[in-house]
């Protein structure tokens, strides 16, 4: 007997009008990275190639979670006779500078930062590949289904929660 893994949804939009893929930096951590903080459950990295006034990090943290079922409607019935879960940080932190290339002395820095956080259930069944198919829709909601170009983060930032397409 096979167990079958079913996400709860059906994607009706058109391959090829979504065929798009998620922006993906290019991150050298070899290279680039050096280990500034490290605790039991956290990891804190620098981009050694940024200026020191202007630094870049990246933060990797791990937390046990002890009732995933904590605060949901999913009946008990269906729940999972271990109710004990993981959850996953990762943040990057970085100040983005703007200067004048007419005006030496014009320079704003902007502080800037994202994270993600993700949570799971400590299941056999629970994969990398799962784990990247959610992550893979959590960023596929900063756009609109039918471009890969910044409008739906443009309107995020306004306010605007809504997608135009609804």
């Amino acid at each position: 007997m096979s167990k079958i893994i079913d996400h709860g949804y059906t994607d009706t939009a058109d391959a090829a009008i979504v065929n798009t893929t998620a922006p993906r930096a290019k991150l050298n951590f070899a290279a680039d990275f050096k280990m500034k903080k490290s605790a039991d459950s956290e990891l804190i990295i620098t981009n050694i190639t940024s200026p020191l006034d202007r630094p870049e990090a990246i933060r990797f943290g791990v937390t046990d979670v002890k009732n995933v079922y904590n605060g949901l409607d999913i009946s008990v019935a269906v729940q999972s006779p271990s109710k004990k879960g993981t959850q996953v940080l990762v943040q990057v932190t970085e100040v983005i500078s703007v200067t004048d290339s007419s005006d030496a002395m014009y320079r704003i820095d902007l502080p800037v930062s994202a994270h993600l956080v993700i949570k799971v259930p400590n299941s056999e069944h629970i994969t990398g590949e799962i784990v990247e198919t959610l992550v893979s829709r959590v960023v596929s909601s900063l756009y609109a289904n039918t471009t890969d170009d910044t409008t739906r983060i443009n309107s995020l930032l306004r306010g605007v929660l809504t997608p135009s397409e609804i």
